[in-house]
């Protein structure tokens, strides 16, 4: 979602009035990002891992091209 072009103070205004109004969305609104975080870190130490494991594999290659 592009914000650039909104007026950040309408912006702030419109969720705090959503918020006054249905004040459950917050928790799910917070659920969800840390829910998004948690996939995102957990996605680059998956990624690390595998990059271990690639270059446990080819260390002898790496040692004979240094």
């Amino acid at each position: 979602m592009n914000i650039q072009n909104v007026d950040r103070l309408l912006l702030k205004s419109v969720l705090i009035e959503i918020l006054k109004e249905q004040p459950h969305l917050l928790k799910s609104v917070v659920e969800e990002i840390i829910k998004e975080k948690s996939n995102e870190e957990l996605d680059e130490k998956e990624l690390i891992k595998i990059i271990d494991k690639d270059f446990e594999k080819y260390d002898d290659v790496f040692k004979a091209l240094a």
